[in-house]
């Protein structure tokens, strides 16, 4: 697994496959499915494996968190980069920094809550995670002004955010002033879409 530290043209270098993580029929993780999904990708030339929606990790239990990093982390080349979600739930994530703390991946990405959160807490809570993880994050904004396009800016700028994964969807996708808004505060380097 690509352990390095994540700069704007790594993150360029690959198209970024958002696979699901496969387990058996009794819900249990399979370990060699994952890993010919991962080879899959590697064939094809992706290099950068983000889990987060499509492998469900909103609803992954911490109880196989450490479980699924360690398998992730077995399946991939030295040269792919895997970057594992965590949240949405605060405490989750704050819980998952730490055992993120014992694997060597060099983001992870934050998959906020939003019913139940303000765009400010929002902010707070990846400053939060990303400080007890000790590495930069990814922040998946989703909602339309799930966050601020400053406080989005003021992260990018403290080294707190590896990149920002945006899929706020529009009906027309070439009229989207928050997107605008967000690469002016943040730049267009870090900002996958």
């Amino acid at each position: 697994m690509d352990t390095k530290t994540i700069t704007a043209q790594r993150l360029a270098s690959s198209a970024w496959a958002v696979p699901p993580l496969a387990r058996r029929d009794d819900f249990s993780l399979n370990a060699a499915a994952n890993q010919q999904i991962i080879a899959h990708q590697e064939a094809g030339g992706i290099t950068i494996i983000l889990y987060g929606g499509n492998a469900v990790f909103y609803h992954v239990a911490l109880s196989e968190y450490g479980d699924i990093l360690q398998q992730l982390a077995e399946a991939a080349s030295d040269d792919t980069l895997i970057v594992p979600a965590v949240g949405p739930a605060y405490g989750t994530m704050m819980d998952q920094a730490v055992i993120l703390r014992d694997y060597d991946f060099p983001t992870a990405m934050i998959l906020p809550q939003q019913e139940v959160a303000s765009p400010a807490g929002i902010a707070l809570a990846v400053e939060q995670f990303a400080e007890r993880f000790g590495k930069p994050v990814v922040l998946y904004i989703k909602h339309d002004r799930a966050v601020e396009p400053e406080a989005v800016g003021r992260l990018m700028e403290r080294g707190v955010l590896s990149a920002v994964k945006y899929a706020v969807r529009r009906d027309d996708a070439r009229v989207d002033p928050y997107l605008e808004e967000l690469v002016e505060a943040a730049g267009p380097t870090r900002m996958l879409s």
